[in-house]
């Protein structure tokens, strides 16, 4: 097959100048919402692709990422392949200070229409930054609380007129935790997103 002979000789090249690709696929549930079934037959095509291959081909490397309750509900059914490629499976948890983290870099380096840093310098001084040319603005936060001034701005302190509703920091993740107490981060982003497009 044409396709298999030119990935046959990318991995022949990779070889011989010493380097790598790695093949990523995220945001898999975003393909076929609300059906998992048809979900499944395409993340395992998309597996036993990979495991068919996967000695074939030295320097070409998949990364596959899937919700881990995605995961649990289809490696029964999903057979050998998924076994394969379960060897060296890295489950990634969200801290709150991480998940913070991913929120504040993705408004701070969020640029309006005109390429300004409008919400940069809307969000200046209130959590501390370093910057990359690569990764723009990295917020630095020692622990999640140092997101606290970040959320209050994009939010207000309360989630009502006072504090009978809940702190905007602690409201935020918790009522975005699955039954496990986890959040992942395209969520909250989705939200804070929703919050900023209201905002004007």
């Amino acid at each position: 097959m044409e396709v298999t002979a030119s990935l046959d000789t990318l991995d022949d090249k990779l070889s011989k100048e010493d380097k790598w690709v790695f093949v990523a696929y995220d945001e898999l549930d975003t393909l076929v919402r609300n059906d998992w079934h048809a979900l499944g037959v395409l993340v395992r095509g998309l597996v036993s692709f990979w495991a068919s291959y996967a000695r074939r081909w030295r320097r070409l490397r998949p990364k596959v990422f899937l919700r881990s309750d995605f995961y649990r509900h289809h490696r029964e059914i999903a057979g050998a392949d998924v076994a394969k490629l379960a060897a060296n499976r890295v489950e990634l948890r969200w801290s709150d200070k991480n998940l913070y983290g991913a929120l504040c870099k993705h408004i701070l380096n969020k640029r309006d229409d005109s390429g300004h840093e409008s919400l940069y310098e809307h969000f200046r001084g209130v959590v501390l930054t370093d910057s990359d040319p690569t990764l723009g603005h990295i917020p630095r936060l020692s622990e999640a609380r140092d997101a606290k001034p970040f959320v209050d701005r994009l939010v207000s302190e309360f989630m009502g007129p006072d504090k009978k509703k809940g702190l905007a920091f602690t409201w935020l993740l918790d009522h975005l935790r699955d039954g496990n107490e986890r959040v992942l981060p395209r969520p909250l982003i989705d939200a804070a997103a929703h919050r900023i497009e209201h905002a004007g």
